[in-house]
């Protein structure tokens, strides 16, 4: 009998149940006994017995007093269960340098089975580790055998990547003068090669397309050309760049040209002139840089230049540091008369004790001219500095003359005022007392008299009442001034007081008030009448040209219209007809200013003030 048996997962054994029985009388008794494969003996049967791989014969003895008969049968055990083979992980490198492979070194697989014996092989074409490792990803393929024969195989890769870039040699940077009129140069070169660890690289022009060999390079410019190498490698091509410059010198010269020979007269004043002229062009095989045309001798467009001949060069220079010249000159001719200064003018007054000045000094005046010697000067008219000088306004004259026989003239004005206003003398001031029951009462005095150092010409009274007028009771202040020929004036003024009378006892009338008339009624002494009161009115005022006036109170006798200004001084005098009501005067030559408007009669005098203003 043959009974057969896998092996258990994981082990070289099986577990194997078999059916033995016996029959006798006695009943036998079994025992075992297991050879080849597996040894071992018992009692019983043996079924449950762990059997190893391979055949094992099995002997089961039934044993009683009628003998020991046997049976035997073979248990075999068959291993079908695979190796196991364990590869390495998978494997990238990088090609060695210079080459397009790569040594790559990997540990063996691992091996294991449930039964001893077997090995692992490599399976060609597969490379053993050591081995030169091709660009590119490469299978490794190892097989496990067992010794039942069974086999199992594993795989893994090796990635050799190419990451070298190529080598590409550019040529040597190039210099060249431009072509002949042109601001540039055509330049040609070779075009760069490459090699590379893997087989050939192409090469392509990375900068502009007007770089490649035979374009026309600019001048004055460091031009960067640059090309770049790619290899096959996968999945990204490895690159590598190389660079030269082409310089291309400008050594052309620039062009200008200046403006003809001019001539100028002198500016008036000057020993020099303004020329004007027009900047010179310049013009290059290449664009001219801002401010390429300077001027480099003489002045300016537009400057002064000294009498007689200057040259004015310019200069042009191009992008390049090249340069080229050129010049004109300009002739300033003298024509110019001398320029003679004079001092202000000025206003002195007059000696206290003079109608005339000693005290009016002036500097000699100056002279210049545009050129070269000072102009002498001479006076011409009018006094000498420290002269007498009348008074009012005198011209001095001087004349300046130069060295060309050219001469001018100046003038100021000396003003002597008399400053010196008159003296006028009023008579003490008078008290004047009444008789018993009278107050108002006529009152003369003397006529104030005045001297002055130019002339007195006139003498009038200001305010109060003239000699012989009638004096109300109280005290009143008169006023007298006294004018000039100049116009200055002075005043001087007292006071008449005039008290009443008292009354007798017994003449039956009352003392009338101080300075009231007593009534017509009363026995008393009848005061004289008084004079008519002056009223003056002036209209516009202010005022800028004329004025309109009109009086009152002027009656049968005439009189007179004063004006006189700030400082005290007589400006306009008018005569007033008997009964004259109105009339106009100019003030439209007047200096803006406050004015006093007087007019007077004989024994009446009344002021207003008028403000003069200009448009």
């Amino acid at each position: 009998m043959l009974l057969t048996a896998n092996t258990a997962p994981g082990l070289c054994s099986a577990v194997v149940t078999y059916t033995v029985t016996a029959t006798g009388d006695p009943v036998p008794t079994l025992s075992y006994a297991f050879t080849g494969a597996t040894m071992g003996a018992g009692g019983g049967t043996g079924t449950g017995s762990t059997f190893n791989k391979g055949s094992t014969t099995v002997t089961v003895t039934a044993t009683n007093a009628c003998g020991a008969p046997t049976c035997v049968f073979t248990v075999t055990v068959t291993d079908i269960e695979d190796p196991s083979i364990v590869c390495p992980a998978s494997i990238s490198r990088n090609t060695d340098l210079g080459q397009c492979s790569a040594v790559v070194t990997y540990a063996s697989p691992s091996f294991s089975d449930n039964c001893p014996g077997g090995g692992v092989v490599i399976v060609p074409p597969s490379l053993p580790s050591g081995a030169a490792f091709p660009k590119g990803v490469s299978s490794v393929v190892w097989e496990a055998t067992d010794a039942a024969g069974l086999t199992k195989r594993c795989t893994f890769t090796v990635n050799v990547n190419d990451t070298q870039a190529p080598n590409i040699t550019c040529p040597a940077n190039i210099i060249r003068s431009n072509d002949a009129g042109q601001c540039g140069a055509v330049v040609t070169y070779a075009q760069p090669t490459a090699t590379d660890n893997c087989g050939t690289a192409s090469v392509t022009l990375q900068s502009a397309p007007n770089t490649a060999s035979g374009s026309n390079f600019p001048i004055g410019t460091t031009t960067m050309v640059v090309w770049r190498a790619f290899d096959t490698a996968i999945p990204l091509a490895n690159t590598a760049t190389c660079f030269f410059t082409i310089t291309v010198i400008d050594t052309q010269a620039p062009n200008i040209a200046c403006p003809s020979n001019m001539s100028v007269g002198n500016t008036p004043g000057l020993c020099t002139a303004l020329a004007n002229f027009v900047t010179p062009s310049g013009s290059d095989n290449c664009p001219l840089p801002p401010n390429a045309v300077m001027q480099t001798s003489g002045p300016t467009s537009g400057m002064p230049f000294q009498k007689g001949q200057t040259t004015v060069v310019f200069r042009v220079t191009d992008a390049a540091g090249l340069t080229k010249t050129c010049s004109f000159r300009v002739t300033v001719n003298d024509t110019q008369a001398p320029t003679i200064s004079c001092p202000g003018s000025q206003s002195v007054g007059t000696a206290a004790t003079s109608c005339s000045s000693t005290a009016v000094t002036y500097a000699t005046p100056t002279a210049t001219d545009n050129c070269a010697p000072v102009p002498t000067v001479v006076r011409i008219g009018g006094p000498a500095s420290g002269s007498t000088f009348p008074v009012g306004t005198t011209t001095v004259i001087w004349r300046a003359i130069d060295g060309a026989g050219r001469s001018s003239t100046c003038s100021f004005a000396v003003t002597v005022t008399d400053n010196t206003p008159p003296t006028i003398s009023c008579p003490p001031n008078i008290v004047q007392n009444n008789p018993p029951n009278a107050c108002n009462t006529p009152v003369t005095y003397t006529t104030p008299t005045a001297t002055d150092n130019c002339g007195v010409n006139s003498v009038y009274l200001l305010s109060g009442l003239a000699s012989g007028s009638v004096f109300p009771s109280g005290t009143t202040a008169v006023t007298w001034r006294a004018a000039d020929n100049n116009g200055a004036s002075s005043a001087c003024t007292f006071t008449v007081t005039v008290t009443c009378g008292v009354a007798k006892p017994g003449d039956g009338n009352t003392q009338a008030s101080p300075g009231t008339r007593p009534s017509q009624t009363s026995k008393i002494w009848k005061d004289a009448e008084p004079e008519a009161v002056l009223n003056l009115s002036l209209a516009p005022n202010p005022a800028a040209t004329q004025v309109r006036f009109k009086v009152s109170g002027l009656g049968e006798k005439s009189g007179e219209l004063l004006v006189f200004d700030g400082l005290g001084r007589m400006v306009l005098r008018q005569e007033l007809a008997p009964e004259q009501n109105d009339g106009t005067f100019e003030v439209s030559d007047l200096p803006e200013g406050l004015y006093r408007v007087s007019v007077r009669t004989e024994k009446r005098v009344i002021t207003k003030n008028l403000v003069v203003v200009k448009d």
